[in-house]
């Protein structure tokens, strides 16, 4: 078994021209030929390797920095972790892994010049904070992320620039070279192009992470059709189960596997797997919140991890899946908060993360982040469909709110989280039928008060009374309770009126209008889990692998755009 040993920087130790540091591997010290890094470490000149052992694994007396031959046959560079030399890119001119001029050097890989600015921004907003930290993540994938997006197509760099976007909270600033303005550059690039399933938001080869800009489109995706599924919890119809499926990526833009919504996936809170999936039975309003450990944050997250989401509208072959929007309070349009406001002024959006612990890192990605980004809040939002009583609802939403936590004391530091699931319904029809019991029982009240039973009593026919032998029944409890000290359960099959999404329903809504764009999913064989090293990688491809799972939208409003889209089916 291998321990990996992070050491400190002042594991270094000089002595008068002698400069000492710890090995790569974290077990002896070893003298370097040179300068010594922030982390401890020999270095070694740009094209050059650090070698600390013989071919037989002995530990040399002084490191060694060994040259890659650039030229052929050899066409060699160093890898990303500086101690191996391997193949430069086929980016590269065929007679040398030089970049030459004008050629843009960045990721291992050589970019010819015009295609975006050079000067991409490495920042990330913590606007809850106000600071900006000069990410080391951003700083050594953006540029090269985006450009192997633009300029080859490559499907892992479109979603890695995608993940950056995301991690700076799908903001939109005047700043056309940060994460999400250099993904917006491509999008608007690739306006003519086709789209993914005919979704004219997703493009092809990106990650889907917007629904666009339209005024009111939040009420149009939220409240227009319904799902093409309904719930119900009586006879042999009954169907009360919560199916949710998400693709999942890590940092590096590299697709994970499908997995299914439930206990341990969304919910950081610690519970038993029975309590978290009560969660996902409809009409049952759940609630659980914890207090966490950011040092344990640290160790359990040490990258993000992404997830679209589906719902799982069933199906026999294929699966027809109906992607789900969600709804991030921290989003922000030119420095304002655009989804704090009423509907029609939200940005749907997808893709999301838990906690992040990297973006935040700003020296190296071996140094402690400066801050981090956890989700305070995550809730699953149902609206029933108002006037059916056929247990159907509108497309569930995904309300997220993230804290910007400062790090300033890891062993102590604490931080909340929370995961709901709620139900409304249309308050207007909520109104309606009140305001009708109340009318009923203010009728009732004035027939049959005494006056006039006193004056009709006169004219009343007699009554006979049948004694039906009605024997009490036994009281039946629809409010099972599965309630814990953080953990709140309650099996209301009614759901309360609610405000909080400020849902109106349009008076001109057609329920019988075509279902949400649905797509077909076939499960796959389970990739390989097998993670590379803490860095992107990007080789160009011209054949992109379009066995991803689904990924892109068009950001930019478009006139002809069909929001009366049909079943989408996808062969994944």
């Amino acid at each position: 078994m291998t321990f990996l040993v992070y050491p400190a920087p002042t594991v270094a130790r000089t002595s008068a021209a002698v400069i000492q540091a710890v090995t790569k591997d974290g077990f002896d010290c070893i003298r370097c030929p040179g300068s010594v890094s922030d982390e401890g470490f020999c270095t070694c000149p740009v094209g050059s390797i650090l070698v600390e052992r013989d071919l037989n694994g002995n530990i040399l007396e002084e490191a060694q920095c060994e040259v890659c031959n650039g030229n052929k046959p050899a066409s060699t560079v160093p890898n990303i972790n500086g101690d191996r030399c391997e193949r430069c890119q086929a980016s590269f001119v065929n007679t040398s892994c030089t970049c030459g001029s004008p050629g843009i050097l960045s990721g291992g890989l050589c970019f010819p010049p015009g295609n975006l600015p050079t000067n991409a921004n490495p920042s990330v907003n913590f606007a809850q904070l106000k600071i900006n930290v000069h990410s080391a993540w951003f700083d050594r994938n953006l540029y090269s992320s985006a450009a192997a997006c633009l300029v080859y197509s490559n499907l892992t760099a479109c979603q890695a620039l995608g993940n950056m976007c995301v991690m700076n909270m799908h903001s939109f600033s005047g700043v056309s070279t940060d994460a999400c303005g250099l993904f917006n550059t491509i999008i608007r690039s690739r306006a003519a192009l086709s789209s993914t399933h005919d979704i004219s938001y997703w493009k092809a080869n990106l990650p889907w992470l917007y629904y666009g800009e339209e005024p009111g489109l939040a009420n149009r995706v939220l409240q227009t059709y319904p799902v093409p599924i309904g719930f119900s919890f009586r006879g042999k119809n009954e169907f009360t189960a919560i199916n949710l499926l998400a693709a999942v990526y890590d940092v590096r833009g590299e697709f994970l596997k499908w997995v299914k919504i439930g206990p341990g996936n969304l919910q950081l809170c610690p519970d038993t797997t029975i309590r978290q999936a009560a969660a996902f039975s409809f009409g049952t309003s759940y609630q659980e919140s914890c207090t966490l450990s950011v040092k344990d944050l640290l160790v359990s997250h040490p990258e993000p991890v992404f997830f679209d989401i589906f719902m799982d509208l069933g199906g026999d072959e294929n699966k027809k899946l109906l992607p789900l929007p969600s709804l991030v309070s921290n989003q922000q349009y030119n420095g304002k908060f655009i989804n704090q406001e009423t509907m029609t002024n939200w940005y749907l959006s997808r893709r999301l993360f838990l906690v992040d612990t990297l973006s935040g890192r700003e020296k190296s990605l071996s140094t402690n982040p400066k801050v981090i980004r956890v989700v305070k809040s995550l809730k699953i939002k149902f609206q029933l469909v108002p006037r059916t009583q056929e247990g159907q609802i509108f497309p569930p939403l995904i309300a997220v709110t993230y804290e910007d936590v400062p790090i300033t004391d890891i062993e102590t530091q604490q931080v909340t989280a929370s995961f709901s699931v709620e139900y409304e319904m249309d308050q207007d029809e909520s109104i309606r039928k009140m305001n009708a019991v109340l009318g009923l029982w203010a009728w009732s009240s004035d027939v049959f008060s005494p006056e006039n039973r006193q004056l009709e009593k006169e004219n009343w026919p007699p009554i006979t009374t049948t004694n039906h032998n009605l024997q009490p029944q036994p009281s039946t409890n629809h409010q099972p309770q599965l309630s814990t000290t953080n953990t709140n359960l309650n099996h209301n099959h009614q759901p309360q009126p609610s405000t909080n999404h400020n849902h109106q329903p349009q008076s001109t809504t057609n329920h019988n209008q075509p279902p949400p764009t649905t797509i077909n999913h076939q499960p796959q064989p389970s990739p390989n889990h097998n993670q590379p090293p803490a860095t992107i990688n990007h080789q160009p491809q011209s054949s992109p692998n379009h066995n991803q799972p689904p990924t892109t939208i068009n950001h930019q409003p478009q006139s002809t755009t069909n929001h009366n889209q049909p079943p989408i089916t996808i062969n994944h």
